[in-house]
């Protein structure tokens, strides 16, 4: 799903804000960090509307790190040549 940056199919699931900070991949990478590893700008975009208002929730996930290298969102689309 998030690898082909599929928006419809993300929308299907009807994730929440709450859920999409709680969820967590491989090494502990948060919903943001995939995002932005797998460069998914619609699903990222659709991500600054769906917690828009909602700061603290986008700073916590903001600064998450992993549990391999201790990366966040940010190392993550910068270590892949992401934008």
């Amino acid at each position: 799903m998030i690898e082909t940056d599929d928006l419809a199919g993300l929308k299907m699931w009807s994730v929440t804000v709450e859920e999409m900070q709680t969820l967590r991949f491989e090494l502990n990478m948060n919903f943001l960090q995939l995002v932005c590893h797998e460069e998914s700008l619609e699903i990222l975009k659709f991500m600054v509307l769906k917690f828009n208002g909602q700061d603290n929730a986008k700073r916590a996930m903001a600064r998450h790190r992993d549990n391999h290298l201790g990366s966040q969102a940010i190392h993550l689309a910068a270590t892949t040549g992401n934008r």
